[in-house]
């Protein structure tokens, strides 16, 4: 049933995953459903498939089901699989880039950001090449120390594993065009058969490292780069960076206001 002009309509679709993630099927699906289209074809297909409960809670907090949620399903499996926590610790995740992903995470893992255990801060993904994720701390509040690890998330072995094309992620058109949809239902109905193989696109960016509280603290700041805080990558210049501190705060919006006004010269 469909809700359009202000009254409800019966509609009657094919939302068969195959039939979904073909263009005609698609279009017929999206020309029935319209903006719902989405979502109703990913959750319904995912709990078709078999899709386990915590999966299906994820995608009632970010709507749908796609591989961007898968990925963080699957890194909070890895995760817990790999980093089960012991008396006195808690985790909080650094999500940096952030995408879908970190919905999921929060929901398997209980971290949000009200509760400052989820920060999420925006970079490009591919830092010299590496496929960055995110950042797990551990910490020890008896201790007041941490310890922390960062992870990647290989999206081209994700193709791989579902048989899509990464190019057709970002297809001419954009989201007008039947294969930015397809492409999206293909891979994530193809990862719900590794969603308990969460290394097979999952691993992590470093060897274990040791955080201390002022660092804990830091990298929930604006405008501080984590990996930069954290000692894993090497400090770059920061654009807006006028002081020279390595970060964009409000000294240097006044900076940048004085030379607007001629005060000085940059």
């Amino acid at each position: 049933t469909v809700y359009k002009n202000e009254a409800f309509n019966a509609t009657t679709v094919n939302i068969d995953g195959e039939n979904a993630t073909t263009s005609d099927g698609w279009n017929e699906t999206k020309d029935a459903l319209g903006s719902d289209a989405f979502t109703i074809v990913t959750i319904a297909n995912a709990w078709g498939y078999g899709a386990p409960y915590d999966l299906l809670r994820c995608a009632e907090f970010h709507n749908h089901i796609c591989p961007g949620l898968s990925s963080g399903y699957m890194i909070a499996e890895y995760i817990r699989e790999n980093y089960p926590l012991g008396a006195g610790e808690s985790y909080t995740w650094i999500g940096c880039p952030n995408w879908c992903k970190e919905d999921a995470i929060q929901v398997l893992l209980d971290l949000t950001p009200g509760k400052r255990s989820l920060i999420v801060k925006q970079r490009e993904i591919l830092v010299n090449e590496r496929p960055l994720a995110g950042i797990l701390i551990i910490w020890n509040s008896t201790a007041n120390s941490g310890r922390g690890v960062s992870f990647r998330y290989d999206k081209g072995e994700s193709c791989n594993l579902t048989g899509v094309d990464i190019d057709d992620f970002s297809p001419p058109g954009g989201k007008s065009n039947p294969l930015f949809w397809t492409t999206r239902l293909k891979n994530g109905f193809g990862l719900l058969q590794y969603l308990d193989q969460p290394e097979a696109v999952i691993s992590t960016d470093s060897d274990m490292f040791n955080v201390t509280s002022e660092q804990l603290d830091r990298v929930k700041e604006a405008g501080v780069d984590p990996y930069v805080e954290l000692g894993l990558v090497e400090p770059a210049e920061v654009r807006g960076d006028f002081n020279g501190d390595g970060k964009v705060t409000s000294a240097d919006a006044l900076i940048l206001l004085q030379a607007a006004v001629g005060e000085i010269t940059l």
